[in-house]
């Protein structure tokens, strides 16, 4: 994509089909603060014109706006609209709401008063980096690199990303690093790596290395005698995201032990966030296994974080919590419809004794259901897969509202 033609906070605009809320100065205040610019339009007479002429980030649609299904089908039908997220404007997190919005065929759902969800959407959508603070760990980061400028550069982008910084100009200088500092990960060019010593990283240390460049890499046999167990390659490091990327991917902790159970067909509203709750946000589970979830949401965290979840388990009354850790995410541009929305995979990894029970008994009842029910059956899948395979929203071919008046 070009870079005239990216989507960024700055120049875009948000389209609000109906009322932007109760909390609506807040709300439009919070946008144009981030560089965008909120425009409300009606659905029969300007919603053709305003996406002929622009491409919004996002589309808002209220909840007095009637006919929304039919809306949403319409414009679905728009060549203009596959890559623009539509957004459902709920006045509560009950499970009624949230799910009647996601069964209207919209992407996600702005709850009335949560302002800083709706401006985490709008970030992640123009690929601004809404979890900084979980997606790259904090700690020292050993950087090998003989040339002065490309130390700089490439020092900028770790520093951006929460890391200290220890240049090292030689083998041997990196063998120091290793003995005294006791960092987190090693980013080296491929020269400097092929002229580590043999056994230059202690036994018991685990230490992840990136190499990076267009050099010959040093062979898994070098690498080995250094003592280097978990080794990532990046080809184009004038590109920040990959190198951020390889550093990330190689420091996630290790996903929890897959649990080969039935996927369930299971909906309820999530509340999730960073495990320390500095965030907290409203997702949807379309299913469920004996150990983890898929959470349906725009604003997926990291593959390898921690999340706080919270919600109502099967037959139960009342709501349960667990940290769990993304094993794998789907964004919005990877998102092939409804039949697969953007969203994360979760594992739960951390339970109270009574609210992991009352998880487990509810899925187990759910689980007997679904045995005894042969389309569930169909609909169901194991978690081996890694997928998340969710039957789409049911499609109405009934639109009244002519969305190209």
């Amino acid at each position: 994509m070009a870079a005239e033609e990216e989507r960024t906070l700055a120049n875009a605009t948000i389209l609000f089909i109906g009322d932007p809320g109760p909390e609506r100065v807040e709300m439009l205040a919070a946008i144009r603060q981030v560089g965008l610019e909120p425009r409300r339009v009606e659905p029969e007479a300007d919603l053709a014109a305003e996406l002929s002429s622009s491409r919004p980030l996002a589309v808002v649609v209220g909840p007095e706006v009637e006919q929304r299904r039919e809306l949403v089908t319409a414009l679905r039908e728009r060549p203009e609209v596959t890559e623009i997220p539509l957004l459902a404007r709920v006045r509560s997190d009950s499970k009624r709401s949230i799910e009647r919005a996601i069964l209207d065929g919209f992407d996600d759902v702005i709850i009335d008063g949560a302002v800083n969800q709706l401006v985490a959407f709008l970030a992640n959508l123009a690929a601004s980096d809404v979890w900084a603070t979980v997606r790259a760990p904090q700690g020292l980061a050993v950087l090998a690199e003989a040339d002065r400028s490309e130390r700089i550069r490439i020092a900028h982008i770790l520093r951006r990303n929460g890391f200290d910084v220890r240049f090292a100009d030689s083998g041997e200088a990196i063998t120091r690093s290793l003995s005294i500092d006791a960092p987190r990960v090693v980013i080296s060019s491929p020269s400097l790596a092929a002229s580590v010593p043999s056994n230059a990283v202690p036994d018991e240390v685990e230490l992840p290395w990136v190499v990076y460049g267009t050099d010959a890499l040093p062979s898994d046999d070098q690498l080995r005698d250094a003592g280097v167990s978990k080794v990532s390659t990046v080809r184009d490091v004038e590109d920040a995201e990959q190198l951020t990327f390889a550093v990330n991917d190689l420091l996630a902790p290790a996903p929890p032990e897959e649990r080969r159970t039935p996927r369930l067909l299971y909906g309820t509203t999530v509340q999730f966030g960073t495990a320390d709750e500095s965030a907290s946000f409203s997702g949807y589970a379309y299913n469920i296994n004996s150990g983890g979830m898929f959470v349906r949401t725009l604003i997926p965290l990291p593959k390898g974080s921690r999340v706080k979840v919270r919600f109502t388990p099967p037959f139960g009354r009342g709501e349960v919590e667990a940290v769990a850790q993304v094993v794998w995410v789907r964004q919005f541009a990877d998102a092939e419809g409804a039949a697969s929305p953007a969203g994360m995979g979760i594992q739960f990894v951390e339970w109270d004794v009574a609210d992991q029970a009352a998880y487990e008994a509810g899925y187990a009842l759910l689980r007997e259901e679904h045995d005894e029910d042969p389309m569930a059956r169909k609909l169901t899948a194991p978690t081996g897969e890694h997928d998340a395979q969710t039957a789409p929203p049911p499609t109405w071919w009934t639109p009244s509202i002519n969305v190209d008046a």
